[in-house]
């Protein structure tokens, strides 16, 4: 296997000149990505309510007149996707050497669905959908290929030929 020397020692004397302000701007962006892609796998995941509902009617007059029909009507007026589009991500903090920021559905009803709940006369479960619990899955499945590739961008924009740019 060859190794070349001469590029590891460039990309040591690029990395010895950046500063923390540069380093944290990319953790920041980072996290900031991070967070957009859980968002956008617990968008994915969250259910939709469907307010249609089956009616009967019979048609007083055409061909099936007298014959008792279905089709589903929205009798309510409800539309769903409230709970869909009320994901949000906070502002990224830092304590310390750690970054975080909150992903959250501040949709009352929320925590119902991602966890179950007892139905209305407290004789059965629904179950959960995990919205979030499973985007966070997912993402850990891919963030350290993710983060790889943001550092290599990152490295190459800022070591470019052994010094700063």
């Amino acid at each position: 296997m060859d190794v070349d020397i001469k590029a590891l020692e460039q990309l040591r004397d690029g990395l010895k000149g950046l500063t923390k302000r540069e380093t944290g701007g990319f953790t920041e962006h980072a996290v900031k990505r991070l967070a957009a892609q859980l968002m956008g796998k617990a968008i994915r995941l969250t259910p939709v309510g469907d307010y249609n509902r089956e009616v009967k009617y019979t048609p007083k007059s055409g061909t099936n007149k007298g014959k008792t029909r279905t089709k589903r009507v929205n009798v309510s007026g409800k539309v769903g996707g409230t709970l869909r589009r009320g994901w949000t991500a906070g502002e990224v903090r830092r304590k310390g050497g750690e970054y975080s920021v909150d992903v959250i559905n501040p949709t009352r009803y929320a925590m119902y669905v991602e966890y179950g709940h007892r139905t209305r006369n407290h004789r059965g479960w629904v179950e959960g959908r995990f919205m979030l619990t499973k985007a966070k899955t997912e993402l850990a499945a891919v963030a350290p290929k993710a983060l790889s590739a943001s550092l290599k961008l990152f490295l190459e924009s800022k070591t470019k030929g052994g010094r700063r740019r």
